[in-house]
């Protein structure tokens, strides 16, 4: 997440797809890299896999899967993405209680919808600039 050694990150993951094609945490891992490395169409395609074998959804993944396709042009695509990430967290936050992590990830998302609504950038994750160094 970070941006540090992409390169490294995509082989490892690439590994455990090889042995568990259809996990959903390391469909959404591949993508992440992907996208950190400035591949917005490949990530898109490998996160809204990651989104399909998820069953019930998660919020993480609707969140990548949004600013990708922000990077791409889809602003309207990424909010229904962002919005999705927060009718899921909100479910997660309701039935496991206090998460922090998913209440920030849901101002973080609805921020993102503010900026799109108003026409301006959103707040997306950035993209590494070495993908090699420690």
């Amino acid at each position: 997440d970070a941006g540090l050694r992409l390169d490294d990150a995509q082989h490892m993951i690439r590994r455990a797809l090889a042995g568990q094609p259809r996990n959903g945490a390391y469909l959404d891992s591949y993508g992440w890299v992907l996208y950190k490395k400035g591949e917005f169409d490949k990530a898109t395609r490998w996160l809204v896999k990651a989104a399909t074998v998820m069953q019930n959804g998660d919020p993480v993944v609707y969140d990548h899967l949004g600013d990708a396709l922000w990077q791409l042009g889809r602003a309207d695509d990424a909010a229904d993405r962002w919005g999705e990430a927060i009718e899921t967290a909100e479910e997660q936050v309701s039935e496991d209680g206090e998460r922090a992590d998913l209440k920030k990830l849901i101002q973080s998302a609805r921020a993102k919808i503010d900026a799109v609504r108003k026409r301006e950038t959103p707040s997306v994750a950035a993209v590494a600039t070495d993908t090699q160094q420690p």
